[in-house]
């Protein structure tokens, strides 16, 4: 065995183009018995793929779906999609055939899966490819057949594996590939040990599918329009196990890294949005942190010019889930007790009860802009708001006056208070700078925090327009689940034209990634909780119209 980590050999076009011309052969012969099968989905795919694969890729070949990708308009995707079906078909063209003409009306989705190359207990450290072809249209697939049977030179033998036929396969080009046909569903790999184990569980060991650790993930669809692709890791213990198992990680934390067992993603296309999805099985007996969802109602206290942001519940209940894992481990329990011994000298404060206990209800941490450069010498116009909600006012305020105290005696930089349309303010001016921090009440739970230059004080005006008034975030949030943990959302049209001045334009290829990051118009997302053991992620990237 390899001593090297995931040393999967990488996937040529070829191979996927050998086994669909190979498999065709193999299917002409009994085309007519599978007629009536179903298609090839994430599910049906899954029963043939071994229970202790790793990952595997659901990929979509409706070319209706990929179509509303390209209908984004992105020039750079566009130039990608078009090298990459250059190569697919120079690739095609060697053999004599045409994806679109001769491939494309008949192959019905394609699933490929990473599979251990052994079944035993030791840590993992290579994996063979394992695909799977959707035949959806036999008959068109039988016409298919006779063009390419005079035009591909191969050398090729059989052999009988528990009552099927694996056919192996060389092309002009000594690329490899071992063929089986099941059903509708064409498996192929360049390793005969992944075929054989997929026939092994079509003849009745563990699936992926039937698998008490992963079958969930597959039957808990991923709804989204027009979707593009699908991938799932489904054994994300081993894979961490298998990742780190050489590193110097605490026992410790390995488990907690381990807490997430498996997880799938998915991205489609909406109008002028692209849409990704995700969903976590969690190990019930290992998540100890109780999330609760948030109201949202702290966005209003962001104004619409906040172009960066994040949201969510309880920073307490975060703080004492992180204490309690460090105290768990040696190093980690040293800087944590580090940071509250610095705490209490510098400040007098206790970080736990006096900084992080108090901060028990809804946050948002933002960047706004700003109409003054704070950094003059870069000419970018940002500052911060950070804004939460607490139902214990008393100690708030508390340690608020005593940091009050502590800037003040300790750095040299005197405070004034000031009042704006019924807030009371503390503002800390910087000597020789445009730079002020501020604190404020908003109203008697709420409190405010602003840092940028003097005109960020207007985030403490309750008449001025909100976050929640902004037409792109507003759009974006149409297409997200109402009840969650907290928003993410960068603006990036005014993100994009703050820092493009300031990046390089020497390499090619950040020219390219420049180009779509400019096409995107604003990117947000949010946290579900669907059950004890299951989380939902969806992110939505919004595009020019």
């Amino acid at each position: 065995m390899s001593t090297t980590k995931f040393g999967v050999t990488k996937l040529p076009i070829i191979w996927i183009t050998v086994a669909i011309v190979v498999g065709s052969l193999v299917y002409a012969k009994r085309w007519h018995q599978f007629i009536f099968d179903k298609k090839l989905t994430p599910i049906t795919a899954a029963k043939l793929i071994p229970d202790e694969a790793i990952m595997s890729s659901f990929i979509s070949t409706e070319i209706n779906n990929w179509t509303k990708l390209q209908q984004l308009g992105l020039p750079t995707l566009d130039e990608l999609f078009t090298q990459e079906l250059a190569v697919i078909e120079g690739e095609l063209t060697d053999v004599g055939i045409s994806y679109q003409q001769d491939i494309q009306p008949w192959i019905g989705n394609i699933m490929i899966a990473l599979v251990p190359t052994t079944n035993s207990s030791d840590v993992i450290q290579d994996f063979e490819p394992l695909i799977i072809i959707g035949i959806e249209a036999p008959f068109k697939a039988k016409n298919f057949l006779k063009k390419i049977q005079s035009q591909i030179e191969e050398s090729t033998k059989k052999i009988e594996y528990k009552g099927l036929d694996i056919t192996s396969s060389t092309d002009t080009r000594g690329n490899i590939v071992h063929t089986a046909l099941l059903g509708n569903k064409l498996l192929a790999s360049n390793k005969i040990n992944a075929v054989k184990k997929s026939i092994d569980t079509f003849k009745g060991e563990a699936s992926l599918s039937n698998s008490a650790k992963t079958k969930e993930i597959f039957r808990q669809k991923l709804e989204l329009d027009n979707s593009l692709a699908q991938v799932y890791i489904t054994n994300h213990d081993n894979l961490i196990a298998n990742s780190l198992q050489d590193s110097r990680v605490p026992k410790n934390t390995m488990e907690s890294l381990q807490v997430l067992q498996s997880l799938s993603l998915a991205i489609g296309t909406k109008d002028n949005k692209v849409k990704l999805q995700g969903l976590a099985k969690l190990d019930s007996q290992l998540v100890k942190q109780k999330y609760t969802n948030s109201p949202g109602q702290i966005l209003t206290t962001l104004p619409t010019e906040t172009i960066a942001f994040v949201s969510g519940q309880g920073i307490n209940s975060f703080w004492t889930g992180l204490s309690e894992i460090a105290n768990q481990e040696p190093e980690l329990k040293t800087a944590f007790d580090g940071a509250r011994t610095s705490t209490k000298f510098v400040t007098g404060l206790d970080l736990d009860q006096d900084i992080f206990g108090w901060m028990d209800g809804e946050f948002a941490l933002g960047i706004v802009t700003s109409s003054q450069p704070n950094i003059p010498e870069l000419n970018i116009g940002l500052g911060g708001a950070f804004a939460l909600e607490t139902s214990d006012r008393k100690t708030a305020q508390n340690t608020m006056d005593q940091l009050d105290n502590k800037i003040q005696q300790n750095l040299g930089i005197y405070s004034h208070k000031t009042n704006l349309k019924k807030a009371d303010i503390t503002q800390w001016s910087i000597p020789s700078s445009n730079l002020n921090l501020s604190s404020g009440w908003l109203d008697k739970n709420k409190l405010l925090f602003a840092f940028g230059s003097k005109d960020i004080n207007s985030l403490y005006d309750s008449s001025k327009s909100s976050l929640k008034n902004n037409p792109k975030f507003q759009e974006i949030v149409q297409e997200l689940p109402k009840k969650n943990l907290g928003y993410f959302y960068l603006d990036m049209e005014t993100i994009m034209t703050e820092i493009s001045p300031l990046l390089p334009r020497t390499d090619p290829n950040v020219d390219k990634v420049l180009s779509i990051l400019n096409s995107m118009t604003a990117i947000g997302g949010t946290i579900t909780i669907l059950d004890q053991e299951t989380s939902q992620t969806n992110m939505v990237i919004l595009f020019d119209k």
